[in-house]
């Protein structure tokens, strides 16, 4: 069945997909690991053109992070109201911004739609700009992109 997106020109639909991708925006997409490709929650933190800046979204915490008070401080709870997005997940990534280049996540969201799974709340987003403000695993450069963004 064809889906109604499918439909539009190309260049409205990547229009619609620019400006859903927005600092604080959830999707779902195929991250390309060293050691496998699989489907991921991600937060776009920062558009670093060419590149996103994206946190991982995991259902746990890591034992390794549980160890580490200073790592621990900037683990974020979220609730996303997705209807794919398990209640509870975790942003570890306050200690790793991951960058994926900004064409290749443009092109498989606006391939699907559905990979846009919502918004962090407001109160989500300042846990998240306090935990960078914090974390002593990021760069100033880091810092400075990502807390601009979120703050816009």
């Amino acid at each position: 069945m064809a889906r109604l997106g499918d439909g539009f020109p190309a260049e409205k639909r990547r229009a619609y997909v620019e400006k859903k991708l927005v600092p604080g925006c959830v999707v779902r997409i195929e991250v390309r690991f060293p050691e496998t490709t699989k489907p991921k929650f991600l937060v776009l933190v920062a558009d670093d053109d060419p590149d996103y800046c994206l946190f991982i979204v995991n259902s746990t915490i890591h034992p390794l992070i549980a160890a580490r008070p200073q790592l621990l401080k900037c683990q974020v709870k979220i609730d996303v109201s997705g209807p794919r997005v398990p209640k509870t997940r975790f942003i570890p990534g306050v200690r790793l911004v991951l960058r994926l280049r900004r064409d290749d996540v443009l092109r498989e969201v606006t391939a699907n739609f559905g990979a846009i799974e919502g918004q962090i709340s407001d109160a989500v987003k300042d846990q998240v700009i306090a935990a960078v403000k914090f974390a002593t695993t990021l760069s100033h450069f880091e810092k400075t992109k990502i807390l601009g963004s979120l703050s816009a």
